[in-house]
């Protein structure tokens, strides 16, 4: 026999009921969403690093200014952009 369902219980499935595809972690995402926000970070990190090497070979060429700018540029795209997507997804 059963136990009985608690109200605030009522619509959630167990671990052994959830449908299969709709498995979602302790924040809600689901295995696709966590997949998706990889690949997001993971391209974001490899164009903020080609960024800092492309300054850098500027930066052997170049004068203080253009090298201030050329490092400066990634962390002033990049912070904004992080924090930004945390309060939205509020993580």
């Amino acid at each position: 026999m059963r136990d009985p369902v608690k109200p605030q219980d009522q619509g959630r499935y167990t671990d052994e009921e959830q449908p299969r595809g709709r498995r979602r972690d302790e924040r809600g995402d689901s295995r696709r969403d966590r997949i998706i926000d990889r690949f997001v970070v993971g391209r974001l990190l490899l164009a903020v690093g080609l960024m800092v090497v492309s300054g850098l070979v500027a930066a052997s060429m170049a004068t203080a200014t253009t090298i201030a700018v050329a490092i400066g540029f990634p962390v002033y795209t990049a912070v904004p952009f992080v924090l930004g997507r945390w309060s939205w997804t509020g993580r």
